[in-house]
């Protein structure tokens, strides 16, 4: 996810820096210092639309070129979401807003069902590593695929439970972005107008009131995938405006660049400086505290990557030794019945 800005993905970054910000917004609202405005919590809730799904859809679109790279460079990407997994887990689960959990059951089960926050780099790395199981399926076919097996979890027919079915919901808007890259780059450098936006907001408030229909009267969400595909799509195109403001636009998307640090950083910080955290009531508190962690969040990946000759970089990225033993530990299996990789 924190592939250098190009000017080309400008429009991406900031849509991802937005949606960034505003999870963590909505997190000050699940785990507030003091009562929270319903008003901010009612659009927090409301957003859930934009957030993830526009992250996951983005994540798709930097990933999808991960099939074509030696295979040092493919496994690298999959292996560097495992080892973040895997050290932020017992971060998470000691500092985890409900209370911390000792028991080793419990913790173990994190490994292939997460409960925390990290649901969000385990099902990046799940998807990422089919890609390279759906390279010779037809694109609107995964599409359709993903987004009846979303349908089906939606409506809960699955009966899966959290996070295994974030994965499912999700799935849609990273396959949007991995396998319709030309259509989106074709978005990112459209010209806004404001005819077209209206039309696209039209257009998203159509599915949903859409969506409502079947959902009050057949009990079924089926258009919940595609109404968040079009939120993102309305989300991206909506926020271009933002990109002849250099001063927002900078800031956004620094943070858009910076999406994994904030991620793994914010709720655990949360939980140690909530106690400190003045109550300063209505929507000041969840706002300011917000972008309290995330100025905090970006600052300490900023001196764990400038202090790599004192080792602190492995916080937010692989060591060597880790990519190394994935490497010769894949080069016995997965890497030896694909032939693609059998030259390289």
């Amino acid at each position: 996810m924190d592939v250098p800005a190009k000017p080309r993905s400008l429009g991406l970054d900031i849509a991802r820096g937005t949606a960034v910000i505003l999870m963590v917004v909505y997190h000050m609202c699940c785990w507030p210092v003091g009562p929270v405005n319903r008003a901010l919590t009612s659009v927090c809730f409301a957003l859930t639309a934009f957030r993830m799904p526009v992250l996951f859809l983005i994540s798709g679109f930097l990933a999808a070129g991960v099939v074509h790279k030696p295979k040092r460079q493919a496994l690298a990407r999959i292996s560097n979401l495992i080892w973040l997994y895997l050290l932020w887990l017992p971060v998470m689960l000691l500092t985890f807003p409900e209370g911390p959990r000792f028991d080793l059951v419990h913790i173990l089960e994190n490994v292939w069902r997460p409960w925390t926050e990290l649901w969000f780099i385990w099902s990046l790395a799940l998807l990422i590593s089919s890609l390279f199981l759906i390279q010779q399926i037809q694109a609107r076919t995964v599409l359709l695929a993903s987004l009846v097996i979303a349908t089906a979890d939606y409506s809960g027919i699955l009966g899966l439970t959290e996070n295994y079915d974030h994965l499912l919901r999700y799935a849609p808007m990273f396959y949007i972005g991995a396998l319709y890259r030309k259509e989106i780059t074709i978005l990112v450098h459209s010209k806004f107008t404001i005819p077209t936006a209206a039309i696209i907001v039209l257009a998203v408030g159509v599915i949903h009131l859409a969506g409502e229909y079947f959902r009050q009267t057949q009990g079924w969400q089926l258009l919940g995938g595609i109404e968040r595909i079009a939120v993102c799509v309305a989300a991206i195109y909506l926020l271009k405006p933002l990109e002849a403001v250099p001063a927002i636009a900078g800031r956004l998307a620094l943070v858009g660049q910076k999406t994994l640090p904030i991620y793994l950083v914010h709720l655990p910080l949360w939980i140690v400086l909530r106690p400190a955290m003045p109550n300063l009531g209505g929507v000041a508190t969840p706002v300011v505290s917000a972008a309290l962690l995330v100025a905090t969040s970006l600052l300490m990946h900023h001196a764990a990557t400038k202090m790599q000759y004192k080792g602190m970089n492995w916080l937010f990225e692989q060591p060597l030794w880790w990519s190394s033993w994935i490497a010769q530990l894949a080069s016995r299996t997965v890497w030896t019945i694909d032939r693609r990789y059998s030259t390289r």
